[in-house]
């Protein structure tokens, strides 16, 4: 039997059984039973290159820790790895899964709609596809798909690339000189209008959980929350 140790808003809701959960997290650190979260992202990346994206702690039934490390591959696969938490060992390789694809024909009549055109060429290009779209009056543009969440954005358009954001072992660290704690989650998300955001949650010695947002490419906190 496993169990996962949950974000705030979870230990808000049940209380004081796992608060100490928390405090048996930040005891096993201390006492080196546990290796700290940025240790193991660097050494995960650098054998898997890529972005993560999610990162959770597993308590196993043994008392052992396993720390669960989601990657994005740059040809946007995602990697599931397992890592042993005292000893850093990569318990499983790593491997890609596949995402499912939507449906082309499907991808372009929802353009047509949102773009309120007709569509005269598309093309796979760096594993988004690139219809162009021919207005009313003549207008002509180019509008980039992603064939697997059925995201779209007219090109030209200014959106953080990837390559931009701050690898999330970075920015936990430069989070943590300043909210001193142990980090017991942390994911990466992208917003609608393109950005990035780190969502971290942060358990302090004295068990106070807080939990912070965080520009992914300038690094600074834009929300604060604490219990």
């Amino acid at each position: 039997m496993k169990y996962r140790l949950v974000p705030l808003l979870l230990l808000l809701a049940f209380g004081p059984a796992l608060a100490g959960e928390q405090t048996q997290v930040r005891r096993a650190v201390a006492e080196g039973r546990l290796r700290p979260l940025t240790d193991i992202l660097a050494e995960v990346q650098a054998r898997h290159p890529g972005r993560v994206v999610d990162v959770e702690l597993e308590r196993m039934r043994d008392g052992g820790y396993v720390y669960e490390v989601e990657i994005l591959t740059p040809d946007r696969q995602k990697v599931e790895i397992r890592v042993d938490g005292a000893s850093g060992r990569i318990l499983s390789p790593g491997h890609a899964s596949a995402r499912p694809q939507l449906p082309l024909p499907e991808l372009l009549r929802t353009a047509q709609l949102h773009y309120s055109g007709r569509v005269v060429d598309v093309e796979l290009d760096q594993a988004r596809y690139r219809i162009e779209l021919l207005q009313a009056g003549g207008r002509r543009i180019n509008v980039l798909v992603d064939p697997v969440t059925g995201e779209m954005q007219e090109e030209g358009d200014r959106a953080i690339e990837l390559a931009e954001v701050q690898p999330m072992a970075d920015v936990i660290e430069a989070v943590l000189r300043d909210y001193p704690g142990i980090l017991v989650d942390g994911e990466l998300e992208r917003t609608d209008d393109g950005r990035y955001r780190y969502e971290l949650e942060i358990s302090d010695a004295n068990g106070r959980e807080r939990s912070l947002l965080v520009d992914a490419v300038s690094g600074e906190v834009l929300r604060e929350e604490a219990d």
